[in-house]
């Protein structure tokens, strides 16, 4: 059975596409953007080490980066993802609350 979608599914699904693209991508930039801020902290802590520590505070630096990346792209899949199906779920929830009162006038 295949059913044609009205123009507002429509504009819904190049919305949803829209947010989930955008966001994604926002929220990966504030992400990264946190990262080299706090690389740059580790930087400034490193150039007051010795120079014999100075081998060290880079790898760390390092693995403080390699740590973050992957939950900044979880947290970028949540952000872009779990807005959508609740977004749709209100807007429908809404449509039959109207739809509803409309029938209980039209008695």
């Amino acid at each position: 059975m295949k059913r044609k979608l009205n123009g507002w599914q429509r504009i819904g699904i190049l919305a949803s596409i829209i947010w989930i693209i955008g966001a994604f991508f926002h929220t990966f930039d504030r992400a990264e953007a946190r990262d080299i801020q706090m690389a740059i902290a580790i930087d400034e802590a490193c150039i007051v080490a010795r120079p014999a520590e100075q081998q060290k505070c880079d790898d760390d630096e390092h693995a403080q980066v390699m740590r973050d990346l992957p939950g900044e792209r979880a947290e970028s899949a949540i952000v872009a993802l779990v807005p959508v199906p609740l977004a749709w779920g209100f807007c429908y929830l809404a449509v039959f609350l109207v739809r509803w009162i409309k029938r209980g006038f039209g008695q």
